[in-house]
């Protein structure tokens, strides 16, 4: 049996102004508009404009809606929203008929964060919340027969932690000479998780990735500066919506183009979140994803002797025996110990208490050791 189809709202004029240049009038359904969202938004404000945040910026937001994009503010008090949310847009008398008020945020389904990059230690600072509402994290790499695999590991387990699908897009794939090779590296560093070849250049793969979106999933792009997040989604939408810069002559890598998070519908249904580049993929605490993005240590996990085991040392840690053994890659349990640490690090940071307690005992060691270098 079909779902009952949505009706169409009456959107206020006096909210939203004309719908582009295309002349054409959006389907929210293309970006994900149905299932929960509309019960959702009604249930904020029954008389507002439904929209979904396609750009976020500081103070404001533009806003598409059925009848077009809409610059929408906030008052300081209220939390604002992230590109991907999906928000009630109320008419501002105030502004013109392209200026809308916020009325509400939808609560999100998954949510993309990474600590907050300000150095402060307070567990009331909230991690910054990098996209919302995706369905897909695409964790782009240039194809290299020697990848940054902690880089790549963390980007998985951050895909996983924000309750989407992770999905390796190998980029660049043509430049590559042992492609084989490169495509087995990052199988290895991201067991369980799918990789794809991928060139907008050739066009490999790009046509295979637009129909995985279609009609109406959203896909974020998260990697590091130079990768060609904004080359491939140019390529998905089939024209240069995002400004892209040639690659450098030295190295063959992309230089830094996306200053902002912004989410491009493509023509056939679907979204894309183009992000900045990120120098480092900040971890906070991690729960579900270290054990997604390590299955093979997480099902070694369940032989060991003790629940709590660190596998550190811990006699009857059947992780270590594995280890000797040869049946699990030293690299990946590394990888694994790296991640449990920059958690721990974060959940120490969040507890100011802890923190100085554990700061002050590291103090004590270092004033004892420099103690006895002087006798």
């Amino acid at each position: 049996m079909s779902e009952p189809a949505i009706p169409e709202r009456a959107i206020p004029r006096s909210a939203v102004p004309p719908a582009g240049n295309t002349g054409s009038t959006p389907d929210l359904s293309t970006v994900g508009y149905g299932g929960p969202w509309p019960a959702l938004l009604d249930s904020i404000d029954p008389d507002g404009v439904h929209g979904r945040v396609v750009r976020a910026d500081r103070g404001a937001a533009t806003v598409l809606t059925a009848a077009g994009h809409v610059r929408v503010t906030w008052t300081p008090a209220t939390a604002p929203p992230v590109t991907g949310d999906w928000v009630v847009v109320r008419p501002d008398p105030y502004a013109g008929p392209d200026h809308g008020l916020l009325g509400g945020v939808a609560t999100r389904t998954t949510s993309m964060t990474r600590p907050n990059t300000h150095g402060q230690r307070s567990s009331n600072e909230a991690d910054q919340v990098l996209a919302a509402n995706v369905d897909i994290v695409g964790v782009v790499v240039v194809a290299d027969e020697e990848p940054n695999v902690r880089r790549l590991e963390r980007g998985v387990v951050m895909a996983y932690e924000s309750g989407a699908q992770p999905l390796v897009l190998l980029t660049k794939v043509d430049l590559v000479e042992r492609r084989d090779i490169a495509i087995a590296r990052a199988e290895q560093a991201a067991i369980g998780v799918e990789v794809m070849p991928i060139s907008p250049l050739t066009g490999e793969g790009v046509e295979e990735l637009r129909a995985r979106l279609a009609p109406d999933r959203t896909i974020v792009l998260l990697g590091a500066s130079g990768v060609g997040k904004s080359t491939l989604t140019n390529a998905l939408v089939g024209e240069e919506v995002l400004v892209t810069q040639d690659v450098r002559a030295v190295d063959g890598k992309g230089r830094h183009t996306t200053t902002h998070r912004e989410l491009v519908a493509l023509p056939g249904g679907g979204a894309v979140l183009d992000t900045p580049g990120l120098r480092t993929l900040g971890l906070g605490v991690v729960e579900d994803g270290m054990a997604a993005a390590f299955p093979e240590i997480e099902e070694l996990a369940g032989g060991c002797r003790f629940g709590d085991c660190r596998h550190d040392g811990e006699p009857g840690c059947a992780v270590l025996t594995a280890l000797d053994d040869g049946t699990l890659d030293p690299d990946r349990l590394e990888g694994w110990r790296r991640i449990r640490a920059a958690s721990e690090n974060a959940a120490l940071r969040a507890d100011t208490a802890a923190y100085r307690q554990t700061a002050r005992s590291w103090g004590r060691i270092y004033r004892d050791a420099q103690s006895l270098k002087r006798r």
